[in-house]
């Protein structure tokens, strides 16, 4: 058995933020570092898929500091990490979400970034920006009178779920349509305390266990 696809919930940015003395843009900055760490780990495993969810449409109703602060933090990381990562050839990165509330610059700067899917990837990455399931069927049934799992905008089942920040074990809409069979795996520290080797005990812990699938 494989871990076909992944999902990261990375929670308690702002918590983290306070615990630290750091302000959301230096926050948002690390976040994203960590998430390219992330990437380059998990194309070293069986992973060959990777949703993260960076922003929720409802996370787009908070205070316009701190949604500028995520943006201008992503536009730095598109600029430096992310860049080297599409640059490697080795992944493929599609941004997923309601485009009409991205800043300019950053529906600008992601055009560079996705490309047409390729042979010999490593891992596809799904970066969840302001996405909402609603936005993503709409998005998908204007000429289907019915939609598989294959029609949608991140088109495979997460097989599993890191959520981190501890506390809620809830899917904050992320990706319910591709999740409903997904294992949870709740760890308590905050995302930028996350470490790398983590990822490989929790997938190991997940290939451990027989999945039926409600068989």
């Amino acid at each position: 058995m494989i871990i076909n696809h992944l999902g990261l919930i990375p929670d308690g940015n702002r918590r983290w933020a306070v615990k630290n003395g750091k302000d959301l843009y230096e926050t948002y900055v690390i976040f994203f570092d960590n998430i390219c760490s992330a990437c380059y780990e998990l194309a070293e495993t069986q992973v060959n898929v990777l949703s993260v969810y960076v922003l929720s449409y409802e996370n787009l109703l908070r205070s316009n500091e701190e949604i500028d602060a995520v943006f201008r933090a992503l536009s730095h990381a598109i600029n430096t990490g992310i860049m080297k990562i599409v640059n490697s050839g080795k992944f493929v990165m599609k941004f997923v979400g309601d485009q009409a509330k991205w800043p300019e610059y950053i529906k600008n700067e992601i055009k560079s970034l996705e490309v047409e899917k390729k042979e010999g990837i490593d891992l596809h990455i799904n970066f969840l920006l302001g996405y909402n399931p609603f936005f993503e069927i709409n998005e998908v049934i204007k000429d289907k009178s019915c939609i598989e799992i294959s029609d949608l905008l991140v088109n495979s089942c997460v097989d599993l779920i890191i959520r981190t920040g501890g506390g809620t074990t809830r899917l904050s809409n992320f990706l319910p349509l591709q999740s409903g069979y997904s294992a949870i795996h709740v760890v308590d520290s905050f995302f930028n305390d996350f470490g790398i080797n983590e990822y490989s005990v929790i997938l190991d812990q997940y290939l451990s266990v027989k999945m039926r699938y409600g068989k």
